[in-house]
């Protein structure tokens, strides 16, 4: 995927379709989207036996490809670039439900197998 694919897939999910207005403050707020993920993608990239990225990758033009793993970036990229954009909306109760759902996803690829608790009782 991508960044322009990324926004309109985000604008989409808001129903809009005025990607013209959006463009100029994208990069900055996929950039800020990329640093939040950053950590998952490095746990994604270790558990399927691949090079961690040197650094957290910058959007500096639309039509280069995400360099994130694609289950971290169908879903997660785009609810937080979707909660981004929606900050900007005059509905907060938009917001905080795409902010819940981002939190949702990004918590879905921390808590993989959780911990064993030690029996105590016996």
């Amino acid at each position: 995927m991508t960044y322009g694919e990324l926004l309109d897939a985000a604008l989409a999910v808001l129903e809009q379709t005025d990607r013209a207005s959006r463009e100029p403050f994208a990069p900055a707020m996929i950039d800020l989207v990329l640093a939040e993920l950053f950590g998952i993608e490095q746990e994604l990239r270790a558990a399927a036996g691949k090079a961690p990225l040197n650094a957290v990758p910058r959007c500096t033009d639309l039509s280069a490809g995400i360099p994130y793993e694609d289950e971290l970036v169908v879903r997660d990229m785009v609810l937080g670039l979707v909660c981004r954009l929606a900050a900007d909306e005059e509905d907060p109760a938009l917001h905080n439900y795409y902010a819940a759902e981002y939190a949702l996803a990004r918590r879905e690829h921390t808590d993989r197998g959780g911990m064993r608790v030690a029996d105590v009782y016996s």
